[in-house]
């Protein structure tokens, strides 16, 4: 891939650059990767609450990125279903993330490998791979041998984008761009009464661009810059009061660093 690379700007280009309330299941799966992403290295100072928390925040931050959506798409792809209009809770999110990725490992993965090793498969690119799979999925669900229908992929396969957006041949491709979160990201130390309110008190409060009202919120994750570069900072939770959260870089922001395994 030429020119620029980063999630927005190859999310763009693998979709199309347009977008169909069908494809909205697609396009979670693709942010709730990424935000995977992002966290990975910051995953064993988390506790599983705030695991679920960093994703869905992150995710959330993400879908912020696509400029071919517009308010009301990013709304409606982070919904739990199209019928609820209801935001997906933070935990069916995680377990979303975890089911695309055994899904991607289990099913695309052994597929895919069938098409590469067939005649048909010999010397094609990896979206002329990705249309293989596509049509024999497609002919072996409805037993029709005509071309699948354009959107087929998104209102029948939806983890599949992941894979094209991703992964080249049989393996992420390796020239993957670097997963950089679009803002810092705290979580708390101990867990909401109501998880759900407290993300979305916090998108809220993102969205207008201040922090909670009652500022327990510590930057730790360097957003972006020019260039979509990280901006290394030093973190300051070492200087604040006891606030009650935790950097998910895994400082709890009073005097005694703790680290959750």
């Amino acid at each position: 891939m030429s020119g620029h690379d980063d999630f927005a700007t190859r999310a763009k280009l693998t979709i199309g650059g347009r977008f169909d309330p069908c494809m909205r299941r697609s396009v979670q799966s693709i942010v709730l990767y990424e935000a995977d992403r992002c966290l990975r290295s910051r995953y064993a100072f988390l506790k599983p609450f705030q695991k679920k928390i960093a994703l869905y925040l992150t995710a959330v931050d993400l879908v912020k990125t696509l400029d071919f959506l517009t308010d009301q798409n990013r709304e409606e792809v982070m919904f739990r279903t199209n019928s609820s209009k209801q935001p997906v809770p933070p935990d069916l999110a995680w377990k979303r993330l975890r089911a695309l990725e055994r899904d991607i490992k289990a099913t695309i993965l052994p597929k895919m490998k069938a098409v590469m090793d067939s005649e048909e498969g010999n010397g094609k690119s990896h979206e002329e791979l990705c249309e293989l799979m596509l049509q024999r999925e497609y002919e072996e669900v409805t037993q029709n041998s005509l071309p699948h229908p354009p959107l087929w992929e998104f209102t029948h396969y939806n983890i599949f984008l992941v894979y094209r957006m991703y992964y080249r041949g049989l393996a992420m491709d390796p020239n993957i761009f670097p997963a950089v979160p679009p803002r810092s990201v705290d979580v708390p130390v101990k867990k909401p009464d109501n998880v759900r309110d407290f993300v979305r008190n916090n998108i809220i409060a993102s969205h207008e661009g201040a922090g909670l009202e009652n500022s327990d919120m510590v930057p730790c994750v360097p957003p972006l810059v020019n260039g979509g570069e990280a901006r290394q900072e030093t973190s300051v939770a070492s200087s604040l009061p006891d606030l009650g959260t935790m950097t998910i870089d895994g400082h709890h922001n009073n005097n005694n660093d703790q680290h959750y395994e």
